[in-house]
Parts: C-alpha cells; sequence; structure tokens
C-alpha cells in the first residue's frame, strides 16, 4: 500500500504470469468486495465478464494489433452508469486513458473508428 498524506491507498495485482488461479480468484474477490482500491491487471477475458465495483478509470497500456477488440472489452469495465449515462445528477464521468508507444500509434484511428470514439492527446511530449 501507499501512504498518501495520512490515506492508505491498496492496490490488488493479478496476474496470470505471478499468481496461481487460486490467488487470482482471490486478488479479484478482494476487489470486488472494495477491500482494494486499485485493480492492476493484464488483459484476459475472464476479468471483462466480471462484475466489477464502480469502476471510474481505465488506464490502458497499449493495446496489440492483433486484440484491438479488447479495448472495447476494457471499456465494459466502467461503471454501468456512466456507459449508460443514466442518471441526472451525477458528479462524475468515466475516464479511459490509453498509453501506447510509437510502434502501436496506427493502433489508434483504428480504434476510433471501430468504437467511434476520438482519441486526444496529451502534452506529454516524448518521455521515452
Amino acid at each position: 500500500y501507499r501512504d498518501l498524506g495520512g490515506t492508505r491507498m491498496t492496490v490488488a495485482v493479478n496476474d496470470a504470469g505471478l499468481q496461481t488461479q487460486k490467488e487470482q480468484r482471490d486478488t479479484l474477490q478482494s476487489f470486488c468486495k472494495e477491500q482494494c482500491d486499485f485493480l492492476l491487471t493484464r488483459s484476459e477475458p475472464n476479468i471483462f465478464q466480471a462484475s466489477l465495483p464502480r469502476v471510474f478509470w481505465i488506464i490502458h497500456f497499449g493495446v496489440e494489433a492483433k486484440n484491438l477488440p479488447w479495448y472495447g472489452c476494457r471499456l465494459l469495465c466502467l461503471d454501468s452508469q456512466l456507459r449508460e449515462k443514466v442518471g441526472k445528477n451525477m458528479n462524475h464521468e468515466g475516464v479511459s486513458m490509453c498509453f501506447m508507444e510509437k510502434d502501436e500509434e496506427q493502433n489508434a484511428p483504428k480504434l476510433e473508428k471501430m468504437f467511434g470514439i476520438k482519441f486526444e492527446s496529451l502534452p506529454f511530449g516524448d518521455i521515452s
């Protein structure tokens, strides 16, 4: 966990390469029970099918050209009220950020067309 001015923030890590199936299941369950603030996971179909608690941020670290539909599947994890834009008095929006390597930039127009979205470039410059 990380202490930010007296605030404890916990991160659940779900990684098939480092954990047994039971450890992965336990990690996901702890996040679903809201025992952890953040879930760090790889793109795996079982994550997309899980009923996650109120997710408002999704940060993507790249999207492989052969798995472009996974980007949309990840967005399905956003809170259902955000996806459906239900609720007149909502004070928040869902955020999806996608960081791509230079050699992945050609995927952005494909994703925009596939999901009817528009990416906005952020002024990070060359941070490599």
